[in-house]
């Protein structure tokens, strides 16, 4: 039989949980927030992006047109970052929507979402890098 010192151990642990269930909630809606600002800047930025702004005429149409080109493959990592940033956080707000814990399969399948949009936000970074440093 237990004793009533044991439920008071199991009703601290239950606020506990409740707390940390709740703060990963916010923690996910903040970090939802985040990125869909981030996403909407990228999208702005993309949709704004002029070869205008490469014009000078102390540099030869060549370099402004390799400038432009260069700055407008930034603009398209920047956005494949901030989809697959958000796609992330997508996934980690609807897991944490609920105020339950996650299960293992819950934290493997989150794992596993991550590493993948991870390598899909690592591949533009090495193509701007790899096109940074050819002859071309």
């Amino acid at each position: 039989m237990q004793s009533d010192g044991d439920r008071v151990d199991i009703q601290h642990i239950r606020r506990q949980v409740r707390q940390l269930t709740k703060a990963s909630k916010l923690l996910a809606i903040w970090l939802l927030l985040l990125s869909t600002i981030y996403l909407l800047v990228s999208m702005f930025t993309f949709w704004t992006f002029t070869e205008a702004t490469f014009r000078d005429p102390s540099f030869s149409p060549v370099y402004q047109q390799e400038l432009s080109t260069y700055a407008m493959d930034i603009e398209r990592m920047k956005l494949a970052h901030s989809l697959a940033l958000e796609l992330v956080c997508l996934f980690i707000f609807w897991l944490v929507r609920q105020n339950k814990v996650l299960t293992k399969r819950q934290y493997t399948t989150l794992l596993v979402v991550t590493v993948g949009l991870t390598l899909f936000y690592i591949l533009p970074v090495v193509y701007i890098a790899k096109k940074t440093f050819d002859d071309h």
